[in-house]
């Protein structure tokens, strides 16, 4: 019985030992669930830019930043991170931890920012006098211009120290001695997703807080740099001292009022010639109603760059090709603020050696009476199967300009009446497309007889033939 007692505690302890790590798996793949639906709310829409790591730079400077350097070109504007620390005896301290975003207005506009930023921070303060205190801050265009306003602190001095000290080391690898240590460390820290993670994590438990910086400003025609993140300040006495501390990330900063213009839309021909002009039709919309340029890449190895045009306007842009072969030709948008649209429009050509048509066929009376009308019918075929245009020479000084487009292949039936006796020479010449030019074709028509015989007497045979053709009657006349 304790035999089977003792085996029965071994197989408890061994199917715990077992399940316990699949447990935890468990657990902690539905926290890694709930991380990945943080609620950040991030007010983007068509008329915004939303900037997420790496940014253009980042910057920490005062208390706690002992190599300014290092951390003005830290590898954290990858991850986002930022940290401040201030410990202020007999006087005050003060420390920011920033990123810094870059971007260019084409014209005087009034913008919106918000700024999303996970963090974990809290104070402590000892004695008669001392203060310690934690904000948010931004500065815009110029680094005297700064806004900051405070945040909350939450936690216990101690409990807020060993939580980042365990989130750093975590991080990079090496435990820090010090809270300062671990704040300088935060300038080393480059992946974003493991950050966010640890955040994400802390914020689930209570111990991180989502804080927003919102405000509006004038953006004048040029370069604008804003500077978003944390500031700590301390300060202290004879009598005791004052310390703040905060560990965290810019999650992501949206600017309203700024925006790449949509995909351009290109259309035009699917097929062209060799040295001959084609033409590309293209539009796009920028959602802030900029003007917009294009920068076209033909894909034969020529690129241009087109000046800027309204909002929305349809732009007409040609090209010869020397080469025969398919190009695809590609489109990208630039607005004046110098946002470029996300992809290129694409438009596919194949260019060819044109031949022109065939020399036409002319069917109809070779004579006639003065003041009939006659009628003909007149065709050709393109080798390359392309659609025609015809013009004709009546050879009494009237003439029917081009005419078109007909299929290769397909009749064109005209019809006309000579004012004087004499002889008459009847020439054809039909164009492609493209401008490529048949040989003339010609028939002599003679008119020596009177006016009073009837038109319809005169056309029989033309008529027959037309009516035949309409039943899908075969006749030889």
């Amino acid at each position: 019985m304790v035999k089977r007692l003792l085996v029965s505690i071994v197989l408890i302890i061994l199917l715990v030992s077992v399940i316990q790590p699949a447990l935890s798996i468990k657990i902690r793949k539905k926290i890694n669930k709930e991380i990945q639906n943080l609620d950040i709310v991030t007010n983007t829409d068509d008329g915004s830019t939303l900037f997420k790591p790496p940014y253009d730079n980042s910057y920490s400077w005062g208390d706690g930043t002992d190599l300014l350097d290092d951390h003005a070109e830290g590898t954290n504007k990858y991850s986002g991170a930022i940290g401040v620390f201030a410990h202020g005896f007999v006087g005050g301290a003060t420390s920011e931890g920033l990123q810094i975003i870059s971007f260019y207005t084409g014209r005087e506009k009034e913008l919106s920012v918000e700024v999303n930023i996970l963090y974990i921070g809290g104070t402590a303060t000892v004695g008669f006098a001392s203060f310690a205190g934690t904000e948010k801050v931004w500065r815009i265009d110029d680094w005297d211009n700064y806004h900051r306003k405070y945040i909350d602190f939450w936690l216990d001095w101690d409990v807020v120290v060993g939580k980042i000290i365990d989130m750093i080391s975590l991080l990079s690898g090496y435990a820090p001695g010090t809270i300062k240590e671990a704040i300088e460390i935060i300038s080393t820290i480059h992946d974003f997703y493991k950050l966010y993670d640890a955040l994400a994590d802390l914020y689930h438990a209570g111990d991180a807080k989502l804080v927003r910086i919102s405000f509006d400003f004038t953006a004048e025609k040029g370069y604008h740099t804003l500077w978003l993140g944390l500031r700590a300040t301390a300060s202290g006495c004879a009598t005791g001292y004052g310390c703040a501390v905060m560990a965290g990330q810019v999650v992501n900063i949206t600017v309203h009022g700024i925006a790449p213009p949509y995909v351009p839309e290109v259309t035009g021909p699917e097929k062209g010639v060799v040295d001959k002009n084609i033409e590309i039709k293209v539009t796009d919309i920028d959602p802030n109603n900029d003007n917009i340029k294009y920068q076209i890449d033909w894909g034969d190895g020529t690129k241009e760059e087109t000046d800027f045009y309204k909002n929305g306007k349809e732009v007409t842009l040609s090209h010869t090709y020397s080469k025969t072969g398919e190009y695809t030709i590609k489109v990208k948008a630039i607005d004046i603020d110098l946002m470029e649209s996300e992809d290129y429009g694409y438009h596919k050509i194949v260019i060819i050696n044109n031949r022109p048509p065939e020399k036409p066929i002319i069917n109809g009376p070779s004579s006639g009476r003065v003041g009939t009308k006659y009628g003909y019918t007149f065709y050709t075929t393109d080798p390359d199967g392309d659609d025609v245009y015809y013009m004709i020479d009546w050879g009494d000084g009237e003439t029917m300009p081009w005419d078109g487009p007909y299929n290769s292949g397909e009749e064109l039936r005209a019809f006309h009446s000579w004012s004087e006796k004499g002889s008459y020479v009847i020439r054809i010449k039909a164009k492609d497309i493209y401008g490529e030019e048949s040989e003339w074709a010609t028939l002599e028509v003679s008119m020596p007889k009177n006016k009073n015989i009837p038109y319809f007497a005169d056309n029989l045979s033309f008529l027959l033939k037309v009516l035949f053709e309409q039943l899908h009657i075969k006749t030889s006349l």
